[in-house]
């Protein structure tokens, strides 16, 4: 074996190590505990070493709850962690143009109607980055079908205000570069009566992918059950 051979074979070790660093294990053990109080950094890195060596991976939380690492994908780059009873968490990476890492990081709550937040971090820095720069604005309008909507002398733009509250959370999908709008209304307004607007609706979750360092906006659809 050359030397030419074995500096090669050290540099591409270097540049795995390097890429492995900023990886989603690298974001969820490293964000600091206030955007994540529930968790500290330690109690992360914990659950994160006892699901790979297959221990027990569930945790007394700084809130006096239990939280669980549920998936650990390192080749999707996906991480879900059940926080409590009605917490859940997902994180994934997506990689920008020039290379730079871009975590999102998901929480939602059901108690029992699911709202939710969604928070982006750019760089190895973790840098919080506004969400507006890369999600496009999204209308309740996008999950309707608007034919319907004016056969029924229903106005569009004015959607929000048939709903006294709007129950929106957003999900990272572990198989794709994709995030998930999901409309959680029918929790809270009655099965009954979110069924006459489902007639309407599209569907009620909203794909936004990852394309061109932004994600764009899909067709609407149900979850097939």
């Amino acid at each position: 074996m050359t030397k030419k051979t074995i500096l090669l074979g050290i540099l591409l070790a270097l540049l795995t190590t390097m890429a492995n660093a900023q990886g989603v294990e690298f974001f969820i053990s490293t964000l600091p505990n206030k955007y994540l109080p529930q968790l500290e950094q330690s109690q992360r890195q914990v659950l994160l070493n006892n699901y790979r060596n297959k221990k027990d991976s569930s945790i007394n939380n700084t809130y006096g709850g239990k939280s669980r690492l549920l998936i650990y994908d390192e080749e999707k780059e996906y991480i879900r962690i059940n926080l409590s009873k009605q917490g859940n968490l997902a994180a994934k990476k997506f990689t920008m143009s020039d290379g730079e890492s871009l975590f999102a990081l998901c929480t939602w709550t059901c108690s029992p109607a699911c709202d939710g937040d969604l928070s982006f971090f750019k760089g190895s820095n973790l840098t919080p980055t506004i969400s507006k720069n890369f999600i496009p604005n999204l209308y309740l309008k996008d999950f309707f079908i608007l034919d319907s909507l004016t056969a029924n002398n229903i106005n569009a733009d004015k959607l929000e205000e048939s709903f006294d509250i709007l129950f929106i959370r957003y999900e990272v999908q572990q198989q794709s570069d994709t995030i998930l709008a999901i409309i959680g209304n029918e929790t809270y307004i009655g099965e009954k009566s979110f069924e006459k607007w489902k007639r309407r609706m599209k569907g009620d979750r909203i794909p936004l992918v990852w394309e061109n360092d932004e994600f764009k906006i899909g067709e609407a659809f149900f979850e097939k059950k």
